[in-house]
């Protein structure tokens, strides 16, 4: 068996590229103007129908300059290919990841779908309320009274001080700002933080939707540092009640 030649391979960085290539593109390139030199000779030895371009001189342009640009189009692919095909793997995933930009479109893959899974459920029990209005904004401080939360990896109770700082706006929608104490059934504390909006639905719901993070030193939980999770509404009677999802 005849022993394999090796090529030099392309580094994408330095700019340099493997020479038959090179040599093979610069051909086409030479091609491609033959034959844009021969279709202008071509037209000029035939002589024009009234002063305008017969159907078949049209045809035969159109012929050629689309032979033209196939042939242009070959020839900067083949001195482009060699950067992404031969050269280092981070350069020509540069080079990918540009045309990505401009509109490619990638396949799809699991990352491009949401995924979730139950945390907790959580319920606010409501206490007094404060209402500020300065400067055109209105402000509702809500105390939370109290409350539960239980889910398959905590449970526990909302104990005081917590609140909720409401701004209403104009159209109607409200900007939701929860801080509350979460105590564990084991007596850990979790500090929990909620943003989120909330507006009345044209049938007179709820709809509001708050995005929980989470703070603890208790080394059991240190997990929910990390999360982030997403809260729901649901219905509940004299009761305010979100399902919270941890999004993965």
């Amino acid at each position: 068996m005849a022993p394999s030649q090796t090529h030099p391979r392309t580094n994408v960085r330095s700019g340099t590229v493997n020479r038959s290539v090179w040599e093979r593109s610069l051909a086409l390139t030479v091609a491609a103007h033959r034959l844009e030199d021969r279709r202008v000779a071509g037209r000029r030895r035939v002589p024009p129908c009234h002063g305008r371009p017969t159907l078949e001189a049209a045809m035969d342009d159109s012929i050629s300059r689309r032979n033209f640009s196939r042939l242009f189009t070959a020839t900067a692919a083949a001195a482009i290919a060699p950067g992404v095909l031969i050269g280092d793997a981070a350069s020509a995933q540069a080079r990918i990841g540009g045309a990505a930009d401009a509109g490619v479109l990638s396949p799809s893959t699991d990352a491009d779908t949401l995924q979730s899974e139950f945390l907790m459920d959580l319920t606010l029990d409501r206490g007094a309320v404060s209402n500020v209005e300065a400067g055109g904004i209105k402000r509702a401080i809500v105390a939370i009274a109290g409350g539960i939360f239980q889910g398959p990896m905590l449970r526990g109770t909302i104990v005081g001080p917590s609140g909720d700082w409401i701004i209403a706006r104009p159209d109607g929608s409200s900007v939701v700002d929860i801080r509350a104490v979460l105590q564990t059934d084991d007596q850990q504390k979790i500090y929990m933080s909620c943003r989120g909006i909330a507006y009345p639905m044209p049938d007179g719901a709820l709809h509001a939707r708050i995005l929980p993070l989470f703070e603890t030193g208790a080394t059991r939980y240190g997990w929910l540092n990390n999360v982030v999770a997403v809260g729901v509404y649901r219905p509940t009677a004299g009761k305010l009640t979100y399902r919270v999802f941890r999004i993965l």
